[in-house]
């Protein structure tokens, strides 16, 4: 019996370090591997139970250990667990007495950074009811067309006035609008309500969970992406989404113990779906500011003794451009989340900062698949070995630039391209990896699957990102594909903008596309080669106003290439790639240029002392 266990236990020895030897990731993985089960097997058991993030945050908000703990820090303001569940009861309570919504219907949020923001939509959550997350700093068509895609019934704004004077300039709203605050004598117009005195009488009683029959297929709420085409489209969170989407900050080990600081945008992904459902589903506490501010970022982090902070690349850059001074190492940071830090100054951040551990992830926000890197490796955004495949099923296949398409073999199937060489990210649409797609045409949809990928019937999702999986199986992201591009932290749809310019009087066509600018990497600057039509003037100072009228800042475009004819393709679409490789560069480029002065406000001739200007940081892009 003493040999046979013997014998036993070598054959076990034998086959591990056999394992070990042809798989030296072994170690590596396992971790990662009993990670992503736990998170799954917690998911199906709350699938199984009809449980949605709403059962989640009461679940939290009712125990003993959490009601009195704080959820919200916001400015000098504080909001329990209890005092969430309070506030979110008593607007409820409000809807269902003075609006008719019921379970299903749709409503609009366009509001700034505020606690008001989450208990709003927990209030509506409560009932069933899907909420739709306007971008605030959009304006006119864009705001008119993202409000009609909704099919909102309902239009929240919030109290500061440069919201409601911008629903107020659209044209034509067809839905009740309900305004917080205290109204001016110009904004009692007919049709408009003011509720915060109505919802301060309504009961603080909770809310039948029968009001709200949801199934997990549900949408919860639409986030507005730009995606690669077109006006911004809003994309489906299902509740069986948010269920998956809730352990994101559980991959990060975040804890009830930790106080997670975000001044990003509540209508982003990052700060809505990433930071605060993560927070509220575990106990933790949410420390939120109206905006960002690379000023005040150290000093509100001192002030909630923050734990984590959630970033984008973009403010990374923005904080590093501060001056130095003694006060940002006076923290509590353990560690910092986001996406979007660049290799070139990720060192540079964790060491000025002290930040002890960089977590930077990848996920879009209508995406299926979840990277994140916690090896500190600089620049991967994640790893993903053949063993943690098994979990996430993505590819990176071949791509054409020229036609922005895969490309396929003899056999019609896609093709995958080696380690350490980039090409397209896909990932595959099954059960655990649902894509809900977006309200609206069914066509944006449709545009996003790939089907028949490596075999018939199979379905991906075309992220439309460049990506590199290195022989390491690190990850990095490379690109984005597609009539997009991003600046200071927004993706920017080219269509979009060539849509606004096409619509100017002397404008005949608008190609647009985004341009590296030497000395500021915020991302790339918006670019525009127009034609002018026949007989046509065009009045720069009447062309800022146009463009800043209808598209928000981000967008507008900052370069101006005027051309005699815009070169298309064998199929008449616009080409872009040697456009982008000129760039702006009045020395290399013969035909007229102009640049957007925000100053004078308007646009200028862009010449070589425009040039200097610009590339020596001395003008505002």
């Amino acid at each position: 019996m003493f040999e046979l266990l013997i014998t036993i236990l070598l054959g076990l020895l034998a086959v591990f370090c056999i394992a070990v030897l042809t798989y030296p990731f072994l170690f590596r993985d396992l971790p990662e591997v009993l990670l992503g089960l736990r998170i799954y097997i917690s998911v199906f058991l709350r699938q199984k139970q009809d449980f949605t993030i709403v059962d989640d945050i009461l679940q939290i908000a009712h125990s003993r250990q959490f009601s009195a703990k704080p959820c919200i820090l916001y400015q000098s303001e504080s909001y329990s667990y209890a005092d969430f569940d309070y506030l979110s009861n008593q607007f409820a309570n409000f809807v269902r007495r003075h609006s008719g919504l019921k379970c299903g219907d749709t409503v609009a949020l366009f509001m700034y950074n505020e606690p008001a923001f989450l208990w709003t939509w927990l209030g509506f959550a409560k009932l069933g009811i899907s909420c739709a997350f306007l971008n605030y700093n959009i304006r006119s068509k864009s705001l008119q067309h993202c409000l009609d895609v909704s099919n909102a019934k309902v239009l929240v704004v919030g109290k500061d006035e440069e919201l409601r004077d911008a629903i107020l300039e659209i044209d034509s709203v067809d839905v009740k609008l309900w305004m917080k605050g205290t109204p001016s004598t110009d904004q009692t117009s007919e049709g408009v309500h003011w509720i915060d005195s109505d919802v301060s009488k309504a009961s603080f009683d909770a809310i039948p969970r029968y009001l709200r029959r949801v199934k997990r297929k549900d949408v919860c709420l639409y986030i507005y992406t730009s995606g690669t085409t077109g006006l911004p489209k809003p994309a489906k969170i299902s509740y069986e989404r948010l269920t998956l989407i809730v352990h994101v900050l559980d991959s990060f080990y975040i804890t009830h113990k930790d106080v997670v600081y975000t001044p990003l945008p509540l209508y982003h992904s990052s700060a809505f779906l990433i930071t605060f459902s993560g927070i509220v589903t575990r106990g933790a506490t949410l420390a939120l500011s109206k905006k960002f501010s690379a000023t005040h970022y150290w000093q509100d982090c001192r002030k909630f003794d923050a734990t984590v902070i959630v970033y984008i690349g973009e403010t990374c850059r923005y904080l590093l451009a501060k001056p130095q001074n003694l006060d940002e190492t006076n923290h509590k940071l353990r560690m910092a989340i986001g996406n979007g830090l660049r290799p070139d100054i990720w060192t540079e951040f964790k060491n000025r900062f002290n930040i002890p551990v960089i977590g930077e992830f990848y996920g879009a926000t209508e995406g299926n698949v979840f990277f994140r890197n916690m090896d500190g490796r600089v620049g991967a955004v994640g790893r993903m070995s053949p063993l943690l495949k098994l979990l996430r099923k993505f590819d990176i296949i071949e791509f054409d630039y020229e036609s922005s398409l895969p490309v396929r073999g003899p056999d019609g199937r896609c093709v995958r391209v080696p380690l350490g060489e980039q090409g397209l990210l896909i990932t595959r649409i099954d059960k655990l990896a649902v894509f809900d797609g977006y309200a609206g045409e069914k066509s944006n949809t449709q545009k996003k699957i790939l089907e028949n990928v490596f075999v018939q019937g199979d379905r991906y999702f075309n992220s439309g990102d460049i990506m590199v999986l290195d022989s390491g199986y690190y990850l990095y992201f490379r690109d984005c594909i597609g009539d997009t591009f991003r600046w200071k932290g927004e993706n920017v749809a080219t269509t979009e903008v060539a849509q606004v310019l096409g619509e100017y009087p002397a404008i005949k066509e608008a190609n647009v596309y985004g341009v590296e600018v030497q000395g500021n990497v915020d991302g790339k600057a918006g670019m525009a080669a127009i034609t002018i039509k026949d007989g046509a003037q065009m009045d720069p100072s009447d062309l800022f106003s146009h463009v800043t009228s209808y598209l928000p800042m981000y967008a507008c475009p900052k370069f101006i290439r005027i051309m005699e004819e815009i070169e298309v393709t064998g199929t008449y679409k616009h080409t872009k790639l040697q456009l982008v490789k000129d760039g702006f560069d009045p020395a290399s480029i013969k035909q007229p240029m102009l640049f957007m002065n925000f100053d004078k406000k308007t646009y200028v001739d862009l010449d070589s002392v425009v040039y200097k200007q610009i590339i020596n940081n001395e003008l505002k892009i």
